[in-house]
């Protein structure tokens, strides 16, 4: 490919499950007779997505100044929802609020 300087170029590429991904770019910089004067490499961060390409959800909660972490490995099975009752959900909260109580 022959990208020439100021330009854009987009790649895509297609997800095929659930995994880890980044994306590398690799350079060979040369002068206007056309003369390499060198390489460079450049990798993104690892992003986790699906098999639909979704990226999973960054969550910064202000409260706890806390960021959900990222599941260690990608292939966790799914798990049943937990059903909750009205009650469950005021302990819940109860308790959060008595962890962070600045909580608004």
């Amino acid at each position: 490919m022959n990208v020439k300087e100021g330009k854009t170029v987009n790649c895509n590429k297609k997800i095929s499950g659930t995994g880890y991904y980044f994306g590398e770019v690799k350079i060979n910089i040369k002068n206007a007779l056309g003369v390499s004067m060198g390489t460079d490499s450049s990798q993104t961060r690892q992003i986790l997505t699906n098999k639909h390409a979704t990226v999973y959800p960054y969550h910064y909660d202000p409260y706890s100044n806390k960021v959900m972490a990222e599941p260690a490995r990608p292939d966790w099975a799914r798990t049943t929802s937990v059903k909750w009752d009205s009650n469950d959900r005021y302990e819940y909260i109860k308790k959060y609020s008595e962890l962070y109580p600045n909580n608004g």
